[in-house]
């Protein structure tokens, strides 16, 4: 009896020793044979984003309005949208968030202030903006999300595409 004693409180104090233990130290553990290897690590983007295209690599060769794909923001609480710019001849591309409760996007709002969850600004590209990268989040309450570019003063025009990664899951891992 004296024994089965010993060794639970044994397994106490090295279990208040491991979950004391600083961040970096855990991943420690399994190589001293400490922590059996789970197939997670403690802290891995992998398993918590899911990138998905916003709008499709585009050639815009005149002024007007390119929309992009609905996206289903369901077990995320957020996203970060990165536009990419190609070759940039002439023209003006601002980018627009849209965000609404359904899929049809028929009550969608327009997504420029951070109480309507914008995080960062909106970017725009022009004719010195090749080979260009800018991005900003969403993280409001709506569930789906469309990103649209609006052209202006096109002659020869622009490339430009987007990807929204989905982030925040609420259930991880997301993948």
């Amino acid at each position: 009896m004296k024994k089965g004693w010993i060794i639970a409180l044994f397994t106490i104090l090295v279990l208040a020793v491991i979950f004391t233990l600083p961040t970096g130290l855990w991943a420690l553990l399994p190589a001293l044979g400490l922590l059996p290897v789970v197939g997670l690590a403690l802290r891995d983007l992998y398993h918590e984003l899911v990138p998905v295209s916003a709008v499709n690599i585009t050639n815009i060769t005149q002024d007007g309005t390119t929309t992009g794909s609905v996206i289903d923001l369901q077990g995320f609480e957020g996203a970060l949208i990165v536009v990419k710019s190609g070759t940039i001849t002439d023209g003006d591309y601002d980018i627009e968030l849209y965000a609404a409760d359904n899929s049809n996007m028929n009550n969608a709002i327009k997504v420029d202030t951070a109480a309507e969850g914008l995080l960062g600004s909106l970017p725009s590209f022009g004719a010195n903006d090749d080979d260009a990268i800018k991005y900003f989040g969403y993280n409001g309450t709506l569930r789906y999300i469309q990103v649209k570019i609006v052209a202006s003063n096109v002659s020869n025009g622009g490339t430009l595409e987007a990807i929204a990664i989905k982030g925040y899951p609420v259930h991880a891992p997301a993948v």
